[in-house]
């Protein structure tokens, strides 16, 4: 689980927030979490690959700071 402080900065992520209330983006993004190879089927739609991008880029930020630390191990620091 990221720390009230991880999630406070993606809600503070006003694109983001943008994409994921577009119900085809949740949708794909859904299936991407279930699936992580779905994530190259999905990423030639721009408003998908945008969101893709800016999550992950924010989880490699904060596997470099630790930050996600009691996030499942999926990048943070354990």
């Amino acid at each position: 689980m990221l720390n009230p402080e991880s999630i406070q900065a993606l809600l503070n992520d006003q694109e983001l927030l943008a994409a994921l209330r577009d119900p085809a983006v949740m949708r794909m993004a859904q299936e991407v979490m279930k699936d992580p190879a779905k994530a190259n089927e999905y990423g030639t739609d721009p408003a998908v690959k945008k969101a893709i991008q800016k999550v992950q880029a924010f989880l490699a930020a904060q596997s470099k700071t630790g930050a996600n630390r009691d996030w499942g191990g999926k990048g943070g620091s354990e």
